[in-house]
C-alpha cells in the first residue's frame, strides 16, 4: 500500500530528467512549516490525489473540474499540476483565483515555501480593482499569483500582458460563481481569460457541488467526462450525530452513513445539567447557579464544547452574529463557574496567541471579542475587521485558539484544524429581516472541517437538536449530504429575469456594463460591427450561456441585451482613447463619463493630482467626486465627517484612538472599523484608483503625482505614507510595523520605489530587523514571512544544472564578544563550520556559521 501511495513511485517517474521536479519530491519529503523539526513529511500521496493523477491531472492539454471533501488534499493536487507546468515550461506562469482574502492568503502560504525550495515563487495579490502600488511588481516577478477574482480583473484590464504567460489557470471554490453581487464579473472574468489564455488549461476545484453542477462545468471549460475527477476520500472518518436533552441530561444519538454504518448508537450523559456553589467573596454568601439552561441554546453548545475540547479543537457553528458571540460567553461563562467553585477547568489560553492584540488594536480592550479572545476563546463573524479575523484564523490554524465560535465567515474556504463541529442551529434573518435556512451547501462547508487532517483519524459533527424544527432541519441536512443545492450562475440568473420581464434588457445591459467595458477594449477592433459580434461571441462562451445551452434554453436575449450595451457604450463615449482608459477602472460606464466630465471641468482638480502630495489635500479634492459615483456607496453607515475620520485614519491611529478623538457621538470602534474597513479598504480606493487613470489620460495631467498615486494604498491600509503602504502590500499586516519598517528603510536607502521596497526586503536578516523595528511575536513571524518571499532565490538556476554544491556566498558575521575575537584569529583562507540552525523558526534554511565552536554569524540565504 505505501509503494503504491509513495511520491517516489509515483511522482519520481513523471519527469526523471527534470531536476527541480526531483527537488518536488525531495521537499514534499522535508515537509513544509516555519521549523524544520516539526515539518511534516509527505510520502505518500492520498487516495484522493493518486485518483486525480491517475485520471490525468498533469496532462498539460486537457481542463479538469476537481470534487473533493474539505481537507482531501485539493491543494495539493493544484500544487502538482503548477509544479509540473513551471518545470516543463520555465517561462511559464500560473494563476490561482481565490474568492476570499483568508483563502488567498492560506494558499499563499501553502504553496510559498515548497516553490522556494525549487527557485519558484508565490505570492498573494490582495484586494479589490484599486491599485496599491505593488501589484505590477509582484506579478512581474513571481511565477505563481493568487489573486482574489477582483485583482486579477484589474490586471487583467491594465497590464495584460503580464498573464500573457499564463499555462495553468486555478480556479478554487468556483461555486462563487453564483454569488449574486460577484458571480457575473467571475463568469465573464474566467470567459475573458479563456479567450487571453487559448494556451492555458483551467482547474476547477470545490467541495461542496452536485455532480449536475461538475457537468455544467466541465461543458463550459470543454473538458470531456473523463475530466471531472471526484473523490469521497477524508482523511478522517466523520461521525454524524443530533443532541437532545432528556431531564436533566444531554445525549448524542449518531446516525450512520458509508464510512460508519455500525455507529447507530446513542452517547448518552455527554452532557448534564448541574448547580455551581461558590463564595460571593463581596456579600460574604453562598450563591447558586445552575448550568446549562437546558432552554438556552448557547449554554448547551458551550456546554458541549467544554467536553468536547478535551479530544481536540471545537468550532461552534452559529448562523448569525448575535448567536456566535452569546455562545462564546456562555462559555467563558462557564468557565468562570469552574473557576468560581474551585474546580480543575481548562486553561484555554495561550502565550503566543496573536488575535487578542489585534482585537484591541482595532476595537480596544474592553470590546467583548478581546475580552473573549483574551480568555482563550475564538469569535468570528462578520461584524469584526478582516484584520482579527485573520488573526483568529492563524492562532486557530496553529493550535492557539482551540475553541471558536464562528457564522459563515469561516465556510469562505479557509480550512482550519477542527474535531469537533457544532452545529448551535442553521436559520438566519436576511437583510430583509426575513427568516431563511442556511443552503446545504454552506452546512456541509461547515461541517465537512470535522476531522483534522494529520492530526486526528475522526471528526465528529454534533447538530443541536431542542426542538421538532431542529429535528425536521437535521434530517433535511443529512439526507442533503451528499446532493447539495445546485450552483445556478448569476449570469444565468439574470438572464432568467430578462425571460421572465422581470428586468428590461437596458437593466440587464446596465449589469453587464464594466465587464461589457473591458471586452470592447480587449477584443481588439475599433470597428463597431466587429465588435458587436466578437461581444456577442464572447457572452455566448459565458457559464450562464453554458447552463443555457445544456439545458436547451435560448440565451439569445441576454446576448442581445449585450450587444445593445456595447453600442450605447460606444455611441456615449467620445472617443477610443476614453474607451480604453474607462475599461481600466472596473467602474460602470456612466461612473467613468462623469468621473471624466469632472476631471475635464475642474481643472484645479487635475493640478492637485498631477502635482499634489499633502494626504490631506489630496483627500479632499477626491473626496466629493467620488462620493458621487453609485459604485462608491457603502452599506456600512457612518453620520459624521468623512474627511475628518479618514484624515485620523491614514495617520495610522488605531481605532480605539480614533474613537477617542472623535467623542462619542464618532461611533463605536466596531462601528467606526466596519466602515473603514468597507469604505477605506475597499470603496474609496477602487475611486481613487478609477480617478488617477481617468485623469492621468487629461491632456492637463498625464504624469501623477507620487502622493496621487500612492493615495489608493495610503487609504486602503490607513497608513501615513507610499512605503508603509507598500509594504503592507507586500504583507506586512500590522499598519504600526509597515510605519516602522518604512521608516527604517527610508534610513537605508532614502525614498524607495515599490521594486526598490521589495529588493530592500530581500536582504535583510529577519531577526536582525525585527530588533531595528522592535517587531516580536506574531509581527516578527509576519516580517520573516514577507522578507522570505521578497528574496529572488538563486538556486534555481543551479538545480537547473543538477548540482547545488559547491556553493560560493558570503556570509554576515556577528559583532561583539567571542565572535568577534574568533573571527579576528580567522587567517585567509580559514576553515570553518557550518551547522543547520534546527531551533530557528524565524528561516528553516538557517545556516550557522561557527570556528572552534563559537557561533560568527550566518550564511547569506
Amino acid at each position: 500500500m505505501m509503494t503504491a501511495r509513495s511520491t517516489w513511485e509515483r511522482l519520481a517517474p513523471v519527469a526523471p530528467g527534470a531536476p527541480r521536479w526531483q527537488r518536488y519530491v525531495k521537499a514534499l519529503a522535508r515537509g513544509g512549516g516555519p521549523s524544520i523539526r516539526t515539518a511534516r513529511s509527505v510520502s505518500e500521496l492520498w487516495p484522493s490525489q493518486l485518483r486525480a493523477l491517475e485520471n490525468g491531472l498533469l496532462d498539460e492539454t486537457r481542463n479538469k473540474v476537481i470534487r473533493m471533501p474539505t481537507s482531501a488534499g485539493k491543494t495539493r493536487v493544484a500544487e502538482m499540476a503548477m509544479v509540473h507546468e513551471l518545470v516543463s515550461r520555465p517561462d511559464s506562469r500560473c494563476l490561482y483565483i481565490a474568492p476570499y482574502r483568508a483563502l488567498a492568503s492560506e494558499v499563499e502560504r501553502a504553496l510559498d515555501e515548497l516553490l522556494g525550495e525549487l527557485g519558484f515563487a508565490a505570492s498573494a495579490v490582495l484586494g479589490g480593482s484599486e491599485d496599491a502600488g505593488v501589484e505590477d511588481v509582484v506579478a512581474a516577478d513571481d511565477h505563481v499569483l493568487i489573486c482574489t477574482p477582483e485583482k486579477a480583473d484589474l490586471l487583467l484590464r491594465v497590464r495584460p500582458d503580464l498573464l500573457g504567460a499564463v499555462r495553468v489557470v486555478v480556479l478554487d471554490e468556483g461555486q462563487v460563481i453564483a454569488d449574486a453581487s460577484r458571480g457575473i464579473g467571475y463568469d465573464l472574468l474566467v470567459t475573458r481569460l479563456r479567450r487571453r489564455l487559448p494556451n492555458a488549461r483551467f482547474l476547477f476545484l470545490s467541495a461542496v457541488v452536485p455532480e449536475e453542477t461538475l457537468e455544467d462545468f466541465a461543458h463550459w471549460l470543454h473538458a470531456g467526462a473523463d475530466d471531472i475527477i471526484t473523490s469521497q476520500w477524508r482523511p478522517a472518518v466523520q461521525r454524524l450525530a443530533r443532541f437532545e436533552w432528556r431531564g436533566s441530561r444531554g445525549t448524542l444519538r449518531f446516525v450512520g452513513g458509508e464510512q460508519e454504518s455500525d455507529l447507530a448508537q446513542f452517547l448518552p450523559g455527554i452532557v448534564t445539567e448541574r448547580t455551581f456553589e461558590y463564595l460571593n467573596e463581596a456579600t460574604g454568601r453562598i450563591n447558586r447557579r445552575r448550568f446549562p439552561d437546558s432552554n438556552n441554546k448557547a449554554q448547551l453548545a458551550a456546554a458541549l464544547a467544554y467536553e468536547f475540547v478535551r479530544t481536540g479543537p471545537v468550532l461552534v457553528f452559529c448562523p448569525q452574529t448575535n448567536l456566535a458571540e452569546s455562545s462564546a460567553r456562555a462559555l467563558l461563562h462557564r468557565l468562570e463557574l469552574a473557576r468560581l467553585a474551585g474546580e480543575t477547568h481548562h486553561d484555554l489560553t495561550h502565550p503566543n496567541a496573536v488575535a487578542a492584540d489585534v482585537a484591541a488594536e482595532w476595537l480596544g480592550d474592553d470590546h467583548v471579542a478581546t475580552t473573549l479572545l483574551r480568555a482563550g476563546i475564538g469569535v468570528h463573524h462578520g461584524r469584526l475587521p478582516e484584520a482579527v479575523r485573520q488573526a483568529v484564523e492563524e492562532d486557530v490554524r496553529a493550535g492557539r485558539i482551540r475553541v471558536l465560535a464562528a457564522t459563515t465567515t469561516l465556510a469562505q474556504g479557509v480550512n482550519l484544524p477542527v474535531r469537533t463541529v457544532i452545529i448551535h442551529s442553521v436559520w438566519r434573518s436576511d437583510s430583509e429581516g426575513h427568516r431563511e435556512r442556511i443552503t446545504a451547501r454552506e452546512y456541509w462547508n461547515i461541517a465537512g472541517r470535522a476531522g483534522r487532517a494529520v492530526h486526528e483519524t475522526d471528526g465528529l459533527i454534533v447538530h443541536l437538536t431542542t426542538s421538532d424544527l431542529d429535528d425536521q432541519d437535521f434530517r433535511a441536512f443529512a439526507e442533503a449530504r451528499d446532493n447539495v443545492e445546485l450552483v445556478f450562475g448569476a449570469t444565468s440568473r439574470l438572464l432568467r429575469d430578462l425571460m421572465h420581464e422581470r428586468i428590461s434588457s437596458e437593466q440587464a445591459a446596465d449589469e453587464l456594463d464594466p465587464e461589457l467595458l473591458a471586452m470592447l477594449v480587449e477584443e481588439g477592433t475599433e470597428d463597431p460591427e466587429e465588435l458587436r459580434q466578437r461581444i456577442a461571441a464572447t457572452i455566448s462562451e459565458s457559464f450562464g450561456a453554458a447552463q443555457a445551452q445544456i439545458r436547451d434554453v435560448s440565451f439569445e436575449p441576454l446576448t442581445q441585451a449585450a450587444v445593445s450595451g456595447v453600442s450605447a457604450i460606444i455611441s456615449q463615449t467620445p472617443s477610443w482613447e476614453r474607451l480604453r482608459v474607462f475599461a481600466r477602472t472596473g467602474l460602470s460606464s456612466r461612473s467613468c463619463r462623469y468621473l471624466a466630465s469632472v476631471i475635464d471641468e475642474t481643472p484645479e482638480l487635475g493640478s492637485l493630482i498631477a502635482h499634489g502630495e499633502d494626504v490631506g489635500g489630496l483627500l479632499a479634492g477626491v473626496l466629493e467626486p467620488i462620493l458621487r459615483v453609485p459604485e462608491m456607496q457603502p452599506q456600512a453607515s457612518y453620520g459624521g465627517s468623512y474627511y475628518q475620520l479618514l484624515l485620523y485614519w491614514v495617520t495610522g491611529l488605531r481605532i480605539p484612538d480614533i474613537v477617542f478623538e472623535l467623542g462619542v457621538e464618532g461611533g463605536t470602534p466596531e462601528e467606526i472599523g466596519r466602515f473603514l474597513e468597507e469604505f477605506a479598504g475597499f470603496r474609496l480606493p477602487w475611486g481613487i484608483s478609477a480617478l488617477n487613470q481617468i485623469a492621468a489620460a487629461s491632456n492637463d495631467v498625464r504624469q501623477l503625482s507620487t502622493g496621487a498615486s500612492a493615495l489608493p494604498g495610503m487609504v486602503k491600509y490607513g497608513v501615513p505614507t507610499p512605503a508603509s503602504a507598500w509594504l503592507m502590500g507586500l504583507g506586512i499586516r500590522s499598519r504600526g510595523l509597515a510605519i516602522d519598517l518604512a521608516g527604517q528603510a527610508s534610513t537605508e536607502i532614502g525614498a524607495p520605489s515599490p521594486g526598490a521596497l521589495r529588493a530592500w526586503l530581500a536582504v535583510q536578516d529577519p531577526a536582525l530587523l525585527g530588533r531595528a523595528v522592535h517587531a516580536t511575536g506574531g509581527r516578527l513571524t509576519n516580517l520573516s514571512e514577507v522578507v522570505r518571499r521578497s528574496r529572488r532565490t538563486r538556486i534555481g538556476e543551479r538545480i537547473d544544472e543538477g548540482s547545488v554544491l559547491p556553493l560560493e556566498t558570503t556570509a554576515e558575521f556577528a559583532s561583539g564578544g567571542s565572535a568577534t575575537e574568533a573571527i579576528s584569529n580567522l587567517e585567509v583562507p580559514s576553515r570553518v563550520h557550518l551547522r543547520r540552525d534546527y531551533g530557528s523558526t524565524l528561516d528553516r534554511n538557517l545556516i550557522d556559521v561557527q570556528a572552534a565552536g563559537v557561533h560568527l554569524g550566518v550564511l547569506d540565504s
